[in-house]
C-alpha cells in the first residue's frame, strides 16, 4: 500500500480513473504515487507495467480493427498503417523496458534474459540482442530457442557464416524434427540462400517438407525446384 496521505490519495485517484477505463490519468496517478513512495511499493510499480501494456495493446488492437474494416489502399489506409507500427513500436519499447527492469533487481535471471533478447528481436534490435542471447544459452530451458534467435541476429546483422554456425549446433542438439527444429532449419536454410548455396537450402526445405507438408512457404520451394527441374530437362 502507497504510505503517506499524499500517496494514498494517488493511488486511489488512479484506481478511480482505472475504473472508469481512463487508462492515461490512472498511469498518471499510479506514476504519481510510485514517485511519492520513492517507488517502494512493488505492487504499485507492477500497476503502471500493466496499465502502459494494456495502453499500447488497445491502441494496437484500434488500428488493426480499423485496417481490417478499412481495407481501401488509399491515403488514410497508409496513416492507420503506420500509427499500427508506430503503436507496436512502443508496446515493443514497453516490454523491453520492463524486463530491463527486471534484470536490474535480478542480474542473474537467465530466463529474464532470454525474453530481454527476444523482445529485442522482435524490436528489430539486433545488435543489442547479442549479448543477452548469448548469456542466455546457458539456460537448460532456453537454450535452443536462445541459440536460434542468436543466429537470427547474426543474419539481419549480415555476420551469415556466425549465424550458419549458430543454427546448424542448435539443430544438431534436436533429434526430432519438432517445431523448434523446424524453425531452425528453416532459418538455416534462408542463410545458406543468402549465401548462394542452394542446394543446401534446399535440402534444408526438403528435411521439414517430409516431416511437415504445410510449413511455412516449404511445399512451394520444394516443388517448385523440381519443377525447375523438369523445365531443364
Amino acid at each position: 500500500m502507497a504510505k503517506g496521505p499524499g500517496g494514498d490519495l494517488a493511488r486511489r485517484l488512479g484506481a478511480l480513473c482505472e475504473q472508469k477505463d481512463d487508462v492515461e490519468s490512472a498511469i498518471r496517478w499510479y506514476q504519481h504515487a510510485v514517485d511519492l513512495t520513492g517507488a517502494s511499493d512493488a505492487g504499485l510499480i507492477r500497476k503502471v507495467s500493466d496499465l502502459k501494456m494494456r495502453g499500447a495493446e488497445s491502441e494496437i488492437a484500434a488500428h488493426e480493427e480499423f485496417l481490417a474494416r478499412h481495407k481501401k489502399k488509399d491515403a488514410l489506409h497508409a496513416q492507420k498503417t503506420e500509427e499500427l507500427l508506430a503503436a507496436k513500436r512502443k508496446h515493443a519499447g514497453i516490454v523491453i523496458e520492463e524486463t530491463r527492469k527486471g534484470l536490474e533487481r535480478n542480474p542473474a535471471d537467465l530466463q529474464l534474459r532470454f525474453e530481454l533478447g527476444e523482445h529485442l528481436v522482435s524490436a528489430q534490435q539486433f545488435r543489442e540482442g547479442v549479448p543477452e542471447l548469448q548469456r542466455a544459452r546457458q539456460n537448460a530451458n532456453a537454450r535452443l530457442k536462445a541459440m536460434n534467435l542468436l543466429g537470427v541476429c547474426y543474419r539481419e546483422l549480415g555476420m551469415l557464416d556466425l549465424a550458419t554456425k549458430q543454427f546448424q549446433n542448435a539443430a544438431k542438439e534436436i533429434l526430432t524434427m519438432d517445431a523448434t527444429k523446424k524453425e531452425i532449419v528453416y532459418n538455416l536454410g534462408i542463410v545458406y540462400e543468402k549465401m548462394g548455396e542452394r542446394e543446401k537450402s534446399l535440402n534444408c526445405m526438403k528435411q521439414i517438407y517430409e516431416a511437415d507438408y504445410g510449413y511455412k512457404d516449404v511445399a512451394e520451394r520444394v516443388e517448385s525446384s523440381y519443377q525447375q527441374g523438369k523445365d531443364r530437362a
